[in-house]
């Protein structure tokens, strides 16, 4: 595993599966070409790489681009909107403060890191983040714990998938706002500590032999614009606000929730509007 660097971005580079006079294996280093990064490794746009557009070309490996992809630092754009490809990348950090844009395109960035914070946008101070028509997919499949950061971003759909199941656990720590629709599927627990705004439909789902669990410290507002239907969840302090509404079949009530739908399972007895 090798750590790139962005080098020359300001003459307006191409990341492709060729280009080695953008990429040096040290900071703002310029005389020594290197890469392209490669699946196990790191790319790095950071202060010293330029302020120019680094536009991301189409034979870029899509099914492992990077290890990890870091431009918090970047005071340049990174546009994927060009050749709208769909990354597959271990870790995307982009916390910081430098001014700097990160077109994402209208593909699908798989984040398949399996700790930690696969997702960091922690601080979002001077970013321009253009989500598009882009869906982040969160496709971990080991068991533990992920932390997602969005900083208070607004993206567009939002995809968290295990296939394997695994107990896998995902946090929501800071504010976001899903633009499109958010789909969380074969999750075990989801624990959301700031406000959450979906605008499409929320597709939420366990399973009769394994319910997920929605899992808050304190009641949070959720606000959606659409007609959402969970199935087989185990629900606790929300409020719902916004024009949509939210129903929860097979699910059960554990309290502290208002304006949400929750229907039991057959054995478990009635439903109804909890708290409306």
């Amino acid at each position: 595993m090798a750590t790139y660097f962005c080098v020359n971005s300001s003459l307006g580079q191409t990341w492709n599966s060729s280009n080695t006079v953008m990429w040096s294996t040290t900071s703002g280093l310029t005389s020594v070409p290197a890469g392209p990064p490669q699946a196990a490794d790191t790319a790095t746009f950071d202060g010293a790489s330029g302020g120019g557009t680094v536009t991301v070309g189409s034979s870029i490996n899509t099914t492992n681009t990077v290890s990890i992809l870091t431009m918090g630092a970047f005071t340049g754009a990174l546009d994927f909107s060009v050749n709208n490809i769909s990354p597959t990348i271990g870790t995307m950090t982009n916390s910081g403060t430098a001014t700097r844009t990160l077109n994402m395109g209208s593909g699908t960035w798989t984040i398949t890191g399996n700790t930690g914070n696969p997702w960091n946008f922690t601080t979002v101070t001077g970013l321009t983040l253009v989500s598009s028509l882009s869906t982040i997919l969160l496709s971990a499949t080991a068991a533990g714990s992920r932390t997602l950061q969005f900083g208070g971003t607004t993206i567009n759909n939002l995809s968290i998938s295990n296939p394997s199941r695994n107990n896998l656990q995902v946090r929501f720590a800071d504010a976001v706002t899903v633009g499109g629709s958010l789909t969380i599927s074969n999750v075990g627990n989801v624990r959301v500590d700031a406000a959450l705004t979906v605008t499409g439909a929320w597709a939420f789902d366990g399973t009769s032999t394994n319910p997920a669990v929605l899992y808050l410290s304190a009641p949070t507002t959720f606000t959606v614009g659409a007609a959402n239907t969970w199935t087989w969840i185990y629900v606790q302090n929300i409020t719902k606000a916004g024009a949509g509404s939210i129903t929860a079949n097979n699910s059960f009530d554990g309290g502290s929730n208002t304006n949400i739908t929750i229907n039991s399972p057959p054995s478990g007895g009635g439903g109804g509007i909890i708290g409306g």
